[in-house]
């Protein structure tokens, strides 16, 4: 696991350097602060993510152009990314916000949408994927573990996770999405993949939304955008509690997608990481890896 701790220490490092992320923490860490005792516990950890929305419009503008809309994306994602990452410290699964430094090709390649001959990936807000025999894993280089993900992709997890601050305007998308990723059929000039890898070619490939939302609309199981979401393969999230029947809370994810991976559940899990490392949850909270 420590080649794995020193990857993903380096991209979270890039990750805080983020203007929408390192702008906004001086508003979110406080807030999130304000949720957790002094010496916090895997449960209050997990539990952020039922808060998450609430801290993300905290620094929220006001207004709907088109700039802060855009740069409100770049910040949920970021946010996503950050809250994700916390709860799987210590398993060997990656989260990144959509990073050619630090995404593997092989894992690009799997998730490369050909269009009439023109390649895409620009629905892949995160990209979380695991790392199978981790321990045989060399050292911490992109090259390195795309050669080790390459011999290995048949084991690979994989969840494309689409972040979106509204919900309303944007569900037709993920929706639209995961049928192109997930379809058995033949898409007229459409293919899934290239240089001879495809979602297929992954032990599990799923995929995920989730959104703030911004927007004050009552979602229930019968609302157009519910029912647009309702069957992603990797579930439709938002950063509050769980809704039954609508959608859940963004701390189900790593259950739902990586449970193998968590010990005891992940509750238990993060506790042991803690006493393992008990600066762990402060570095994240500090930013500082």
């Amino acid at each position: 696991m420590e080649e794995i701790f020193n990857y993903k220490k380096k991209y979270l490092k890039t990750l805080a350097n983020v203007n929408s992320l390192k702008n906004s923490w001086k508003v979110w860490e406080p807030e999130i602060r304000s949720r957790l005792s002094k010496n916090p516990t895997g449960s209050e950890l997990l539990d952020l993510g039922d808060h998450l929305s609430d801290i993300f419009q905290k620094n929220s503008s006001d207004g709907r152009n088109q700039g802060s809309l855009s740069g409100g994306g770049a910040a949920w994602e970021c946010l996503v990314t950050w809250y994700l990452n916390l709860i799987c410290w210590n398993i060997p699964v990656v989260i990144i916000k959509q990073n050619k430094s630090y995404v593997p090709q092989i894992i690009s390649d799997v998730l490369t949408v050909t269009i009439s001959n023109s390649n895409t990936n620009t629905e892949s807000d995160v990209i979380i994927f695991s790392i199978p025999e981790e321990e045989k894993l060399s050292e911490p280089k992109l090259t390195t573990l795309n050669d080790h993900l390459k011999s290995r992709l048949k084991d690979v997890d994989l969840v494309n996770l689409q972040c979106k601050t509204n919900w309303n305007d944007n569900a037709q998308v993920p929706m639209l999405w995961d049928m192109i990723y997930n379809s058995d059929s033949r898409l007229p000039n459409i293919s899934v993949g290239i240089n001879g890898v495809s979602p297929q070619s992954v032990k599990k490939f799923r995929y995920a939304f989730v959104t703030v939302p911004t927007v004050k609309t009552k979602f229930k199981s019968s609302t157009l955008a519910v029912l647009r979401v309702k069957n992603l393969t990797g579930g439709n999230y938002w950063g509050k509690r769980s809704e039954p029947d609508v959608v859940s809370s963004i701390k189900e994810l790593p259950n739902r997608n990586f449970s193998s991976h968590f010990i005891g559940g992940i509750c238990a899990h993060i506790d042991q990481t803690i006493l393992d490392d008990p600066a762990y949850p402060e570095n994240f909270l500090k930013l500082d890896w």
